[in-house]
């Protein structure tokens, strides 16, 4: 009855070493195809990475010129808020020069071209 243990045993073993080698061969196959396929989308993506990095640097040098040309018109916008400011003034400044003489003329008695004759008229035009 030892013999039939130890031809069981034996059988069990030579079966688990039969196992064993091929899930050795199956774990390297499985790599193989993992590794082979690591290449295969490492070959196919490379073109997309390099498209994607060109298209990042194009918008950033877009980016960059559009922050230029923010700066600029910013800058001209306020030049030009400037000059409107600087012309307001000076028409504002005329206007109220204007506005005070003919108030002044009016309150003064002195309402031009009207209580004045002709001749009166005439006179003030002519030189001396």
């Amino acid at each position: 009855m030892t013999e039939i243990w130890l031809g069981v045993i034996a059988v069990s073993t030579l079966v688990m070493a039969v196992l064993q080698i091929a899930m050795a061969v199956a774990a390297m196959r499985a790599a193989r195809r993992g590794a082979e396929l690591m290449e295969r989308l490492t070959t196919d993506l490379k073109p997309i990475v390099t498209q994607l990095q060109s298209a990042s640097v194009d918008a950033a040098r877009a980016a960059s010129m559009a922050a230029a040309h923010v700066d600029r018109a910013g800058a001209a916008l306020n030049a030009l808020s400037s000059h409107v400011e600087a012309a307001s003034s000076a028409l504002t400044s005329g206007l109220v020069g204007v506005a005070m003489r003919g108030l002044v003329n009016f309150l003064g008695g002195r309402r031009p071209g009207r209580g004045q004759s002709r001749r009166a008229r005439r006179d003030e035009d002519e030189p001396l």
